[in-house]
């Protein structure tokens, strides 16, 4: 994790710990789908900075959160993820595209500030492992992490509806290639980014006065 995460992050937690009021642990499940695609670096590259196709997944995991009064609450869980991602270095229209299918495990840790009696806003980190390389074509990072922001919709108490954004930070594939305008050996990255719904279900929660 890069330093300036690693030192905003605890410095959060700590001040949602030290709120004066009455705090509720609630526990649940969540589940809902996404559309994943790669930030693509490729070197050289007239275009710069690129995109791959966007293709929809799902994801499902345990939730838990932490509430300090009406407002602010802390929340985290464990996830399954399944990314689909449809890209190829060739131009897309060779219709040479593949589709790349990504399977994470990952742990989120995200902030929630609720001005309404229903909406709140979604800021934080989230981690995850790559179960396995979708590709052999290219080098695969393992790890990855990345910024989460977005917003959600409280629609019964224990039932939640949240949009989310995640912006991988970190480079996971490298690939080579080489490059027919100049014939010299390329090198392009990706980067993972998905846009999210989710719907969570809170099955139980823990009062502390």
């Amino acid at each position: 994790m890069p330093p300036s995460l690693s030192r905003v992050f605890p410095l959060l937690v700590m001040v949602l710990l030290s709120h004066p009021v009455s705090a509720q642990l609630q526990l649940g499940a969540g589940a809902g789908g996404q559309s994943s695609y790669f930030l693509i670096d490729q070197i050289p590259s007239s275009f710069g900075e690129a995109t791959s196709g966007a293709m929809t997944g799902y994801h499902a995991g345990l939730v838990a959160q932490y509430r300090f009064g009406r407002q602010l609450s802390l929340r985290t869980g464990l996830n399954y993820q399944r990314h689909r991602i449809n890209w190829s270095i060739k131009p897309f229209w060779l219709g040479m595209d593949e589709v790349y299918r990504l399977n994470y495990i990952s742990m989120p840790l995200v902030a929630q500030f609720t001005p309404t009696e229903r909406w709140y806003i979604i800021g934080g980190i989230e981690a995850g492992c790559l179960l396995r390389p979708p590709s052999e074509a290219e080098q695969w990072q393992r790890f990855d992490y990345g910024l989460i922001l977005g917003a959600g919709f409280a629609i019964l108490p224990q039932l939640h509806l949240n949009f989310e954004h995640f912006i991988g930070l970190p480079r996971v594939g490298e690939g080579r290639f080489l490059d027919e305008e100049s014939n010299i050996n390329g090198v392009y990255y990706f980067r993972n980014r998905s846009v999210r719904v989710s719907c969570i279900y809170y099955f139980c929660k823990f009062d502390e006065n």
